[in-house]
């Protein structure tokens, strides 16, 4: 990953792959906004819960698996232990993640956020906080 991050700084771009935290939720009573301004979630050095380190890229699979919440599912038949969206329910597998980051100040301010792949069966919400 170090060298998608320094051809993406060689263009004046930067790549959002580490310092991601996840949530279940449902077990998050924030809105977006209180998430991006007054209660972002706390990382000193762990995230507390219901936050755990996020896998991105990944996928909501992927960070349970990262934080020892599902078997392995590549291992023997581990993927059958493994719950079922059509009988958890979609809620079970949704999840907020989330990063800070700060950008150096430049004379257009344009940000653009690209997303190479969201899963499209649910929503995706980019909600920025300036601070000046």
């Amino acid at each position: 990953m170090a060298a998608a991050a320094a051809a993406a700084a060689a263009v004046g771009k930067r790549v959002l792959d580490t310092g991601w935290f996840a949530a279940r939720s449902t077990e998050v009573a924030l809105t977006g906004e209180q998430l991006t301004t007054t209660d972002p979630p706390a990382a000193d050095p762990e995230p507390t819960a219901p936050w755990m380190l996020a896998a991105v890229p990944g996928t909501v699979l992927g960070t349970l698996l990262k934080n020892k919440l599902i078997p392995d599912p590549f291992y023997g038949l581990n993927n059958e232990s493994i719950i079922d969206i059509t009988k958890s329910g979609r809620e079970h597998y949704t999840f907020w993640f989330f990063t800070a980051f700060k950008c150096a100040p430049v004379c257009s301010y344009k940000l653009i956020f690209r997303a190479r792949v969201v899963n499209s069966s649910v929503p995706c919400q980019c909600m920025l906080h300036v601070v000046q």
